[in-house]
Parts: structure tokens; sequence; C-alpha cells
């Protein structure tokens, strides 16, 4: 009863919205002990709408009222932020080998890393990394491996495998979160 009639009110669709890394509201709050509470609902919130159909729409599809504003799923809004941070590593992985050979470029290559945002201090000051942790969500479910499959996140995730460990620390996260009972595609991340 609680769930038709929030649903019907639109609870759920504000408070996904709230989430959505693009509002910029939950993913910039800082990571420290009274804040958890936001993390604590977030999970609670994706584990619900995991488990029917209703809720899984909602983290699967567009929940856009406005025609005039692009609006991306949860899943792919998690999506578009890997893809955002792969491609400025590679941005800072090329200035930082550069870097190496000409001493002088260094502080230009550190400025880039900063601006990337899934860099160590971002993922370790903010709720950033909340959402990796919640991609393990995802795992527990083969909808939701499904789902991550259609959007790649796999792959992406696999792209940050590296000699150089610049994204060991979110690597670390999704490999304790995952579940690697339900499917195939989470184990991949080991070998």
């Amino acid at each position: 009863m609680f769930f038709l009639e929030n649903w019907d009110k639109g609870f759920f669709k504000k408070l996904i919205r709230f989430y959505q890394p693009s509002q910029h509201e939950f993913i910039d709050i800082a990571w420290k002990p009274e804040n958890f509470i936001y993390a604590k609902i977030g999970y609670a919130l994706i584990s619900f709408l995991l488990k029917n159909s209703r809720g899984f729409k909602l983290l699967s599809e567009s929940n856009a009222e406005n025609y005039f504003v692009v609006n991306k799923s949860f899943v792919a809004e998690l999506q578009y932020l890997i893809e955002n941070d792969l491609k400025h590593l590679k941005t800072y992985r090329k200035q930082f080998n550069e870097s190496l050979v000409n001493e002088s470029d260094l502080n230009v290559s550190l400025a880039v890393e900063e601006k990337v945002l899934c860099n160590f201090e971002s993922f370790n000051n903010t709720m950033l990394r909340e959402y990796f942790s919640w991609i393990g969500l995802f795992t527990n479910t083969k909808k939701g491996v499904e789902l991550l499959t259609e959007h790649k996140i796999f792959i992406l995730l696999k792209k940050y495998i590296s000699k150089t460990g610049f994204r060991d620390h979110i690597l670390r996260v999704i490999l304790l979160c995952a579940n690697y009972t339900v499917n195939s595609a989470p184990r991949d991340l080991l070998g």
C-alpha cells in the first residue's frame, strides 16, 4: 500500500532524482559520518527499486518530465560518469607521461588530475564513492547484471584495470561490493 500511494505521488521519482549524479546533490555531499544517512537511504532505495518491476523501470529508463531537457536513466548516468572519467583519465595519463620527460610540465599534469571527477581525493571525500558500491547492488539480480551489461558498465570498469593503479581506489570498492554468484559478468573483473 505504501509503495502504490507514494508511487502515484511521484515520491520515488523525486528521490531517485536527488541521487542522480547529474543533479550534483548527493554526489557533492561530504563523505563523513553525519552524512552517511544519505548513503544508507540511497542504498535502501536502490535495493527496493531493484526488487519490483516499476522500480526497475525507474532505474533503467529516463524519468524525464520535460521535453526540453535531456534526461538519462540512473544507470545511463552511471555509464556517463564512468565514460567521462575514462576520457579525462586518458588525457591525464598522456600528460603525466609527457611530464615525466619534461619535469616542468608536472604541475599541468597534476592540475588535470584534480579536474577529473573520480580522482582519489574526490572519491574519498564525497559521496561519489557510493555510486561504485551501488553497482554491487545491481549485481545481486540477473536483471540488474543485464542492465549493467546493456550499459557497458563492466566493459568500462575493466578499462580501469592497469599497472599504474590510477583507479585502484574505485576497483577496490567494486570488488568488495559485487556479487559474483549471480552472473559471470562481475567475475570477468577478477580475471
